[in-house]
């Protein structure tokens, strides 16, 4: 197993954006590449998170094997 393969199994919530989720996973569907993570085989993680940028996020739970959609939202930006 690779070291981010590691460290993805030992994490209780993963969190990716779209380009990771691909990267872990090799699944392009976002629920697809939460549902890889939750299933590897010694995995602590109960939660995976896939961000998707202005389309908002998909949330997977292991226990409860429910997926949850959150909407983006618009948001003014500042500069630094």
């Amino acid at each position: 197993m690779s070291t981010l393969a590691n460290c993805v199994c030992a994490c209780v919530c993963v969190c990716m954006c779209q380009e990771e989720a691909v990267t872990v996973t090799g699944h392009t569907d976002p629920e697809k590449a939460a549902r890889t993570v939750l299933s590897r085989p010694d995995s602590a993680t109960q939660w995976a998170v896939v961000k998707l940028g202005a389309n908002g996020a998909l949330l997977v739970n292991k226990k409860t094997d429910k997926t949850y959609q959150v909407p983006g939202f618009k948001v003014s930006t500042r500069g630094t």
